[in-house]
């Protein structure tokens, strides 16, 4: 089922999104793939909120939603205390997500990318009681392997019926996992974009690799682009 998902990318599903930006990651690597934001319902939205978790001193897509004029609350535990915050529209913690409330003492393994420990994290539910938010216009997740236990969650509880767009990088580290199939089965949410990330070359099934780019979207109504202009993609780096 994962490979048959994965494979045959990079995909941008344009009936499901017109208006894309990109962004290349991994600070701008030749191998990292380009991460595409879907803008056709956040230019006409009122109240845009967007959290971003796993920063890594990158700011780039948090800066293009608050040139959108959203609301962006940021957190990455494994960096150093400073002052990160880019305008009066957004905040920084050092803080992780996580599916309760809790802090993750030295004797866990940790699954930020500089092998942090000793650090908080809070749940979904508690980040958006603490913002006054009830729902999210974009919430994009890089956390190095938790995200299965996290979206696994989102979908039990419900919460992630709160999400319009979810970006995620997908890891699926030396060997294809139970968790894995059934959170991809289980996604409410419609797939716009995937594509490999090839900065980690290890292929753990038939071509499939380790890591991927992916964006999901809410399921509203597919987009009719018979006879559409191609989109004006903008490309942020």
């Amino acid at each position: 089922f994962l490979h048959s998902f994965f494979l045959g990318g990079p995909r941008h599903d344009r009936r499901m999104c017109i208006d894309y930006a990109a962004i290349k990651g991994g600070g701008g690597m030749d191998d990292e793939p380009f991460m595409h934001v879907c803008m056709d319902h956040i230019l006409d939205a009122t109240d845009c909120n967007v959290l971003s978790f796993g920063i890594d001193y990158q700011f780039l897509f948090d800066k293009l939603m608050l040139k959108q004029g959203c609301r962006v609350w940021s957190f990455d535990p494994s960096m150093k205390n400073g002052n990160y915050t880019l305008s009066e529209d957004h905040k920084f913690f050092n803080v992780g997500i996580g599916i309760k409330d809790a802090n993750v003492t030295g004797d866990t393994k940790s699954t930020l990318y500089t092998r942090a420990q000793n650090y908080q994290v809070k749940s979904l539910s508690s980040i958006m009681k603490q913002m006054g938010v009830d729902r999210l216009s974009v919430v994009r997740l890089d956390v190095e392997g938790a995200e299965w236990s996290i979206l696994k969650d989102w979908i039990d509880s419900g919460l992630i019926h709160r999400i319009d767009q979810l970006l995620v990088e997908i890891h699926m580290w030396k060997d294809i996992q139970p968790i894995h199939v059934e959170v991809i089965r289980r996604m409410p949410m419609l797939p716009f974009w995937t594509a490999r990330n090839r900065g980690h070359n290890r292929q753990i099934y038939m071509r499939l690799g380790e890591v991927y780019e992916t964006g999901w979207l809410r399921n509203r109504t597919m987009v009719d682009v018979s006879g559409h202009d191609s989109p004006g993609t903008r490309q942020s780096r």
